[in-house]
């Protein structure tokens, strides 16, 4: 029998999904008993942190079908590489909302190291507060040339030297504040794409050392944990600031579900040659009610789900991966508007929870 997934957290409606083989039990908030981290300094305030690790959470929750079995495999992967990381958040490229995973999925990164992010940082944030002030000077000049060309064709002849030598002067005033601008603004662009690439590269490099380090579950909470800092501070100390922090009871549904298809998938008594749909008939009826919202939608989506589970048998995946496959075709069949044909065959099949 192939890998499954293990047991889950659902104190205070948390879920906290952790796979088997050589993991160290976990506390409530998703890190080990042992080898507790510092906090460290706090260079990101916790208002800012709480938000990107919330934000975090809810994107990795709604998406975790689609990436969660691409990490499973880069962390038991000693030869994974930050381009595994950037193939695993790829699906999450066209999906909507999923800004926050733009820097693992963009096209190029460059090395870098906090040193240079701070640095490039730093000169980046000059170049802002400097080209705003540039253009106001460039505006101001350009109402005086105008103001200069007007004066021009009122002066007399006694003073119009004068003042064409003065709208000469304003003239190219302005031309090299035009200089000056396009310069500034031509690095600026230049740094900011450096930035950008220095980013995703920390990002993925991160990311790599937190699931080659093998310490904590591949969950959506405790990534989250781990990236809310970045690129400002490393995951280590993002993870020991974040874990101490309330989190919200919330949970997504589709990985409820997830949760809830892992639970009877780890239920199995034996392998199956044929899509055990009456195995996953049977279990589903039966799931505790701390599944909550995931058991009654399953039940009620029991069509959708009958079809996830025998469109994942025509293809062999390996059982550790089952539960993410069938659970983002359920969804996918889940959301997907229906003809009234389709309505009918779907009320027929609803599976009712005792």
């Amino acid at each position: 029998m192939g890998m499954g997934i293990a047991g889950e957290d659902f104190k205070g409606h948390r879920a906290v999904c952790a796979m088997k083989s050589k993991r160290r039990p976990l506390k409530r908030n998703g890190s080990s008993q042992t080898g507790k981290e510092k906090p460290g300094p706090k260079t990101i305030p916790d208002n800012f942190l709480l938000g990107n690790r919330n934000g975090w959470i809810s994107l990795l929750e709604e998406y975790w079908p689609e990436i969660g079995w691409p990490l499973e495999c880069i962390r038991n992967r000693r030869s994974s590489t930050i381009e595994d990381v950037q193939k695993a958040f790829l699906p999450l490229k066209e999906k909507p909302n999923s800004g926050m995973a733009a820097r693992f999925y963009q096209d190029s990164t460059e090395v870098a190291d906090a040193r240079e992010m701070r640095k490039n940082r730093k000169q980046l944030s000059k170049l802002d507060k400097e080209i705003p002030q540039i253009k106001s000077k460039r505006d101001e000049q350009q109402w005086a040339c105008r103001d200069a060309e007007a004066a021009v064709k009122e002066a007399s002849p006694n003073d119009k030297d004068k003042v064409q030598a003065e709208a000469h002067s304003r003239k190219e005033c302005l031309l090299q504040l035009e200089v000056n601008l396009n310069r500034a603004e031509e690095e600026r662009n230049a740094l900011y794409k450096k930035l950008h690439d220095e980013e995703g590269f920390i990002f993925r490099t991160e990311l790599l050392d937190f699931l080659r380090s093998r310490r904590y579950a591949v969950s959506p909470r405790s990534l989250a944990n781990a990236l809310a800092g970045l690129p400002t501070m490393k995951w280590r100390q993002s993870f020991a600031r974040c874990s101490a922090m309330i989190e919200e009871s919330y949970v997504k549904l589709p990985y409820l579900v997830f949760l809830a298809i892992s639970r009877m998938w780890d239920r199995r008594p034996k392998e199956f040659r044929r899509a055990p749909v009456d195995f996953f008939q049977g279990e589903a009826i039966k799931l505790p009610k701390k599944y909550g919202e995931a058991r009654d939608q399953l039940c009620e989506n029991w069509r959708d789900l009958r079809l996830a589970i025998e469109e994942c048998w025509k293809a062999k995946h390996p059982a550790a991966s089952i539960p993410f496959v069938i659970t983002g075709i359920f969804i996918k069949n889940m959301r997907q508007q229906k003809g009234a044909l389709e309505r009918v065959l779907a009320a027929r099949e609803k599976l009712v929870s005792p």
